[in-house]
């Protein structure tokens, strides 16, 4: 009688410890986690690995806590971005600026704060290169300055780079503020001949 319970008992531990099954708890539980089958029957049998997860019954299966399959680096490569700019009608502008200068878009101030700040603004049309304006200010030796930019390149599936550059100043002597645009991927290709149109398009997505 014994024996035949330990046999069953046998029989469930090697059930929980399959492959699948383990794979299968250790993504819906997190890493390391009590509940993550089968180191919960028996935590003693498991060990530490290189990714902080835990090898459970010597199968060779690591625990990372996460779902998902992951996400392809192919998709992203400026390239891979434009093109998927380029389908959505929209183009995405990068600015990189002290931290304490405020962007306007379109007209509208933006929350979004930190030396490095993207947005998403829409288009129109994919055959057309559009004029977008911005302005940024900064307070320098007591004083708000601003700038304003207008951008000539404008397309979908563009990204553009947006340096700014505003050194202090001291209070009564002017300040300076230095903008340089760079094309990151330059976008959809225009019809012959098009000349740049006002983009009309306030709306703006911070990401």
């Amino acid at each position: 009688m014994i024996f035949k319970c330990l046999t069953a008992i046998a029989a469930i531990t090697m059930a929980t410890v399959t492959p699948s099954a383990l794979a299968a708890d250790c993504r819906t539980s997190g890493c390391g986690d009590a509940s993550c089958a089968p180191c919960a029957g028996a935590p003693s049998s498991c060990q530490s690995c290189n990714t902080g997860c835990q090898v459970c019954g010597g199968q060779g299966f690591c625990c990372d806590g996460l779902v998902g399959e992951g996400i392809d680096v192919d998709s992203l490569t400026p390239e891979a971005q434009s093109k998927q700019l380029l389908e959505s009608l929209q183009a995405r502008l990068i600015f990189e600026l002290p931290e304490d200068a405020d962007i306007y878009l379109a007209d509208q101030k933006m929350m979004t704060a930190g030396a490095k700040r993207t947005f998403v603004v829409p288009v129109n049309d994919a055959t057309k290169v559009y004029q977008y304006r911005f302005k940024v200010d900064v307070v320098r030796g007591g004083q708000k300055y601003f700038k304003n930019v207008t951008l000539d390149t404008l397309r979908a599936g563009a990204i553009l780079k947006v340096t700014v550059e505003a050194p202090p100043a001291v209070e009564g002597e002017p300040a300076t503020i230095v903008v340089a645009v760079e094309p990151v991927a330059p976008g959809g290709a225009t019809s012959q001949g098009e000349s740049a149109d006002d983009a009309g398009v306030p709306d703006v997505a911070g990401e």
